[in-house]
């Protein structure tokens, strides 16, 4: 046995190179898996035995395969409806904006009309005038 054989094996467990400790691989034989099992069955190898399913194992390999397409189809359901409900949730805001953004235009245009009506229409259009090349000042020169 090599030094490094003889590093990887302390005691009886065996240690990889990435340096877990696994406990040491014990096989059995037939003839003693056979002794320990006290059935004929396990000795009678001319009839083959098939293991048969359990209850739990059936009804998984039954049911989960059937419902596979069931959950897709409803996954794409789902996501179509919460798409349709964002679109128009979204339709729904843009029609509310767009009325209070008339409304305030409205407001503005009522604002400026009591204001020309107050300070009289010359007075008003030649402030507008005057100001209106120079962006910068906002109306203050």
């Amino acid at each position: 046995m090599s030094t490094i054989q003889r590093i990887q094996r302390i005691g009886n467990y065996h240690i990889p190179r990435d340096g877990f400790r696994l406990p040491p691989r014990r096989l059995i034989s037939n003839s003693r898996l056979n002794a320990f099992s006290g059935s004929r069955h396990a000795l009678d190898t001319s009839h083959p035995r098939t293991k048969e399913k359990s209850a739990h194992a059936s009804w998984y390999s039954t049911t989960v395969p059937a419902m596979l397409p069931v959950a897709v189809l409803a996954y794409a359901v789902y996501m179509g409806l919460k798409l349709a409900r964002e679109d128009l949730a979204h339709e729904k805001y843009k029609i509310e904006a767009e009325e209070r953004i008339a409304e305030l235009e409205r407001e503005v245009q009522d604002w400026q009309a009591r204001k020309t009506r107050e300070t009289g229409g010359a007075s008003g259009k030649v402030d507008s005038q005057r100001s209106g090349g120079r962006w910068w000042t906002f109306g203050l020169l």
